[in-house]
């Protein structure tokens, strides 16, 4: 009797091997390429033309008092160039080295209480800084200004900017960026290092709404069954042909196998800036998962990825009028 437990204890032991071993075999039958793509910006600069920064150095009359501007390297002029450096970081991203020029406003006027908005620049104002500068837009940080609360010990910064066309009879664009800081006025924070990161992370994301941008996604390889394994260890010695030639053979075998095939010829063309065939090997997979009746997490990345597709071939069209 103890020699049956003994065999039975063996006999499940390695049943549950296994069955652990099929479950990781299924779990990592692909892996994860983090890439970064082109994403269009949210407004189209209709016309060419030079950028220019200004900080309009409009403070709010009922903020001038408070404490946040007595600690040492976050002065208005301090968060200002932050912010500007940021605008300035991500332009050169796409414009390859080109610059931002920097212009401040004579003096600081403060903003009375009863008005919540500067008034924006007039289409004569505009006209004449850009003609002086030669610049066709202005990024103007109209105001950058906070609110504190003492009894709920809350505090919030605000980024007021407009953009400004020499062209156009209104600002483009108007938007408020700003967040809580509550949670960081206290001393597991080093508050001051904390507000002069974010004032560049602002101009940064400010950028993205007028200029083309790199973000990261997530693309699968799938390297599962042993002919998609050895293309993927050519993929990974950048012999893309041989990776392709061998990923082209596997979609001739079993319909599993072959799915998993054409999403990976896809990202090879996705990855060379050919979506229209990426787009095009993907549906070729799309049908064989609809005729071969495939139900899985497989089909439903594809799915997915034929979307993303899609949408990337509408935003090259965007970005191209961008990018001039």
């Amino acid at each position: 009797l103890r020699n049956m437990y003994k065999v039975i204890s063996i006999r499940f032991f390695y049943s549950f091997l296994l069955f652990f071993i099929g479950i990781c075999s299924a779990c990592s039958s692909y892996r994860t390429l983090e890439v970064e793509i082109l994403s269009p910006a949210k407004i189209t600069l209709e016309r060419e033309g030079k950028i220019g920064f200004l900080d309009r150095q409009i403070s709010r009359a009922a903020d001038t008092t408070f404490v946040l501007y007595s600690y040492q390297g976050i002065s208005p002029a301090e968060l200002s160039f932050l912010f500007f450096s940021g605008l300035q970081d991500a332009y050169r991203d796409i414009q390859k080295g080109d610059s931002i020029p920097e212009l401040l406003a004579k003096t600081r006027t403060y903003l009375p209480a009863r008005d919540t908005l500067p008034r924006p620049l007039s289409k004569g104002e505009v006209e004449k800084i850009c003609e002086a500068y030669q610049l066709a837009y202005l990024i103007s940080l109209e105001t950058y200004s906070y609110t504190i609360n003492m009894d709920l010990l809350e505090v919030h910064n605000k980024y007021t900017i407009r953009l400004y066309s020499r062209y156009a009879e209104k600002p483009l664009d108007f938007v408020v960026l700003g967040e809580d800081l509550s949670a960081f006025l206290n001393d597991d924070y080093d508050f001051v290092t904390y507000i002069r990161d974010k004032a560049w992370e602002t101009g940064f994301t400010y950028a993205h709404r007028i200029m083309p941008y790199w973000y990261p996604v997530k693309r699968r390889i799938y390297n599962g069954q042993k002919v998609l394994k050895i293309g993927d260890l050519f993929l990974q010695k950048n012999d893309v042909e041989e990776a392709r030639k061998l990923w082209e053979a596997a979609t001739q075998l079993s319909p599993g196998t072959a799915l998993k095939a054409y999403i990976n010829l896809a990202w090879l063309s996705e990855n060379e800036g050919n979506f229209a065939a990426a787009l095009e090997v993907l549906q070729k997979a799309q049908k064989l998962a609809s005729a071969e009746k495939i139900s899985s997490k497989d089909k439903t990345y594809l799915e997915e990825y034929i979307e993303i597709l899609k949408k990337r071939i509408q935003e090259m069209q965007i970005i191209e009028k961008q990018m001039k």
